[in-house]
């Protein structure tokens, strides 16, 4: 996830007239879309989806009920993004459906109808909950949260396949022009962040983690681009990735800090999921989820950069953003303990 200041906009009730809005915009493509598909005009329910509120200006999912047909997810994105990046996103969702089409188990909706500025799309309803909510359950003893994390280990590992490029050597070029604009930012006081002194020091670890991971080979490919455990879902068929993104860049480990952080970033710092493994992840999801994926990620100098990246990222937006005061605090909270457990992570490898 990169934060930009159009995803500050303060939250939005699903019902303020805002919202309603952006849903009516959306539905009026359902004649075209009846055409297109040989669907009744007529007789159709739309029910809004869970989404981030943050959106619901910009943004609508709807659970599409046709007589006869069965049910669809129709999404709209009225936001300024560009037309070429709205193409990329939907080329990118469409090339994961079809190579994962010979992986069992593991799933992309298929896109049925997309409007012509690529804002509005079509596409397979799963019927299943996100990796979140079954995560929760589990947690509740309604399930096994090892397994759940060892198999979204394996889907992921089936996506970034089928996605992958070649593999590369690492050069951190592309992030530390970033860190320096934004320490230097912080220095002269035109960012405002909580904690400044400790935010610079993100930064110092970030240049140190640099110099590890530079020259070191990656596997590059194209990501999911907003990989959280909101949109990954959970069937009885598999795990299925939904609301890909055009994040830039190409590599695939960025998928899995983000998967971490945000799901950390939800809690609170005597929540149980906020613990003293790496970077506050428990060593037993570590486990899991790197048993599936098959692959040593922890030990990746390069994905120690990547965690560090997104968690200056998550820093700089939860300073400049809207959230409420008391969301915020805990946030705080937790990305301070986050950076005390990478900086931990650093003294033991060097002993």
């Amino acid at each position: 996830m990169t934060p930009t200041r159009e995803d500050q906009s303060a939250p939005v009730s699903k019902n303020s007239p805002e919202a309603q809005s952006v849903r009516a915009r959306a539905i009026r493509f359902w004649p075209e879309i009846a055409a297109a598909l040989s669907f009744p005009p007529e007789d159709v329910q739309f029910f809004p989806l869970r989404s981030n509120s943050r959106n619901f200006h910009k943004l609508c999912v709807l659970d599409v009920r046709v007589p006869k047909h069965g049910r669809f997810v129709l999404r709209g994105d009225f936001g300024d993004k560009p037309v070429e990046r709205r193409q990329a996103v939907l080329a990118r969702h469409k090339k994961a459906q079809v190579r994962l089409n010979d992986t069992p188990g593991v799933f992309v909706p298929e896109i049925l109808w997309h409007s012509a500025d690529y804002s509005c799309i079509l596409m397979e309803f799963v019927a299943g909950e996100t990796v979140d909510r079954e995560l929760g359950f589990a947690d509740l003893g309604l399930g096994s949260r090892p397994e759940i994390l060892q198999q979204v280990g394996q889907a992921t590992a089936a996506l970034h396949g089928v996605l992958r490029h070649e593999e590369r050597l690492f050069w951190p070029k592309f992030y530390l022009p970033r860190v320096v604009r934004w320490a230097g930012e912080v220095r002269s006081g035109e960012l405002d962040v909580f904690n400044r002194h400790k935010f610079l020091g993100l930064c110092a670890y970030l240049h140190r983690m640099a110099r590890r991971a530079k020259g070191r080979p990656f596997i590059a490919g194209d990501k999911h681009g907003d990989f959280h455990f909101h949109n990954v879902m959970a069937s009885k068929e598999g795990i299925h990735f939904i609301d890909f993104s055009d994040d830039g860049g190409s590599v695939q480990l960025d998928d899995i800090a983000n998967l971490w952080m945000a799901n950390l970033l939800q809690g609170e710092l005597d929540d149980p999921l906020v613990t003293d493994g790496y970077g506050g992840v428990s060593d037993t999801d570590w486990r899991a989820f790197e048993y599936g994926y098959g692959a040593d990620v922890l030990a990746d100098p390069v994905f120690h950069f990547v965690y560090g990246m997104h968690l200056l990222k998550f820093w700089r937006f939860n300073s400049l953003n809207s959230l409420a005061a008391e969301k915020s605090m805990r946030r705080r909270k937790v990305i301070l303990h986050i950076f005390d457990r990478l900086l931990a992570e650093e003294i033991k490898d060097q002993t």
